[in-house]
């Protein structure tokens, strides 16, 4: 059942998107696989130490940002913020991770702290994610839904397609349907 749903949700995402070939070939290579989430070699901020619960989360949403200008821009902690508090309203414990690959970790913290931003933060300062996961090269594809044994569910920012996000809230129903079955 879970394999005619990835199946589904991988041409889904194909039309929603409208592929080009490189950005097909890596949502059919990443659909299934495991992402690497190495937080005892990233950085916890004092403050985040509270969010660790997030790791532990049936489904998580993953946030990459390997951006060279700016992490708080690409990332855009407000819109994830509301996002957050909307799926968690509608389906239950959902978690949301941050991966920031980035050296300027106050700045970071300062920015997210303005807005409170929700979710844990996970500073990646030796380039750890990218080097341990398949990571493909335009933001809108750094941003994961995975489940509780870091299998993705889903690839692509629902932040930046609206028809995305209804994507990542019906397989979130979908998965949450299926584990209380």
């Amino acid at each position: 059942m879970l394999n005619k749903f990835l199946l589904i949700v991988f041409f889904s995402i194909a039309l929603v998107s409208g592929c080009t070939d490189g950005r097909e070939k890596y949502i059919r290579r990443i659909i299934g696989s495991e992402l690497f989430i190495s937080e005892e070699l990233m950085t916890k901020v004092d403050g985040n130490e509270s969010h660790l619960s997030e790791l532990d989360k049936e489904l998580r949403i993953v946030v990459f940002s390997d951006s060279s200008n700016c992490n708080a821009c690409d990332i855009r902690f407000p819109l994830w913020k509301i996002k957050y508090k909307e799926l968690n309203l509608l389906y239950g414990d959902i978690g949301l991770i941050y991966i920031i690959n980035t050296s300027d970790i106050a700045d970071m913290e300062l920015n997210a702290n303005i807005v409170n931003a929700a979710g844990l933060r996970l500073y990646d300062t030796k380039g750890i994610f990218s080097k341990n996961n398949q990571v493909f090269n335009q933001r809108e594809f750094n941003v994961f839904l995975i489940d509780r044994d870091n299998k993705i569910i889903l690839v692509g920012n629902p932040l930046e397609n609206h028809k995305l996000y209804a994507l990542y809230k019906r397989a979130i129903e979908e998965y949450t349907k299926n584990e209380k079955n």
